[in-house]
C-alpha cells in the first residue's frame, strides 16, 4: 500500500508540473514516462522510461519499435507493448492530414499531402486507399521496413482495400537521406501488390518513393508491370 501510495503521489505531481508549466519542462525521460502513465495504470513508469531510451535511444524510437523488440526490455509484456505501438501509430496518424474531401490524383498531390519532399531518419511507408474519384478513403501507416513488410503484408493490404471498398491504391515510402531510387525489392514486392489487387478488382495505381531532394514513381517511370 505504501508503494502505491508514493508512485500516486509521484503521478499527481508530475501532472501538476505539466499543468502549470506545459510539457516544455520536461526531459525526454520524463515525457515518456507521463505517456506510461497510460499504458501501466499503477507501479513506477520512471524506470521503465530509462530501460526504454537506453535500448532504443529515443522517444521517437521507442514509438517506432516493433512489438518484438518492446517485450525484450525488462517491464514490458506483450499487451504493454502493443499500447506503446499504438501510442506511436497515434502519433504518426494525428501528423496527416485527414482523409476528408482529400483528392489524390497525381504524385503531385500525393507529395503536397505529405507536406513536400521530406526523407526523415526513419523510413516510413504509408498504402492509400482511394475511391473512384481518387479520394482518399483510409491510410494505412507502416513504420518502417516497407518492402519487408510487403513480402508478407500483401494479404492484410488486400483485405483492407476490400473492406474500405476503394478502387485504387498508392503506397508511398521513404528513402531517408538518399536518392529516390527503386530497388529490386521496391520493384518486387509492388508487382506482387499490384497482381493481388487485381485479383479482386482493384488498381495499385502508383507506389512513389519520397527521398531527400525527389520523388519517384514507378508508374512514370514505367518499373509497374516490369518484372
Amino acid at each position: 500500500m505504501g508503494e502505491k501510495n508514493i508512485h500516486d503521489g509521484h503521478r499527481k505531481r508530475m501532472m501538476k508540473k505539466y499543468r502549470e508549466n506545459g510539457i516544455e519542462c520536461f526531459e525526454p525521460h520524463e515525457v515518456l514516462e507521463i505517456l506510461l502513465f497510460s499504458v501501466f495504470p499503477r507501479g513506477n513508469t520512471n524506470e521503465i522510461s530509462h530501460r526504454l531510451l537506453e535500448k532504443f535511444g529515443s522517444l521517437e524510437n521507442v514509438l517506432s519499435a516493433d512489438v518484438g523488440e518492446l517485450t525484450g526490455v525488462d517491464g514490458i509484456a506483450e499487451a504493454a507493448a502493443y499500447k506503446i505501438r499504438f501510442l506511436g501509430d497515434f502519433c504518426r496518424y494525428h501528423d496527416l492530414p485527414h482523409a476528408e474531401n482529400v483528392i489524390l490524383e497525381s504524385p503531385k498531390d500525393v507529395l503536397k499531402y505529405f507536406g513536400g519532399i521530406s526523407g526523415g531518419e526513419r523510413e516510413f511507408g504509408v498504402v492509400l486507399f482511394l475511391d473512384s474519384r481518387h479520394k482518399l478513403v483510409l491510410k494505412y501507416i507502416i513504420r518502417d521496413n516497407f518492402y519487408d513488410f510487403l513480402e508478407v503484408g500483401v494479404r492484410e493490404i488486400v483485405l483492407k482495400a476490400v473492406m474500405s471498398r476503394c478502387e485504387y491504391v498508392i503506397m508511398v515510402h521513404s528513402h531517408p537521406e538518399t536518392a529516390a531510387l527503386a530497388s529490386s525489392a521496391d520493384i518486387s514486392s509492388s508487382n506482387q501488390l499490384a497482381a493481388a489487387l487485381k485479383a479482386v478488382g482493384i488498381t495499385l495505381e502508383d507506389h512513389l518513393i519520397i527521398g531527400s531532394e525527389s520523388t519517384l514513381s514507378l508508374r512514370e517511370s514505367g518499373l509497374l508491370g516490369k518484372k
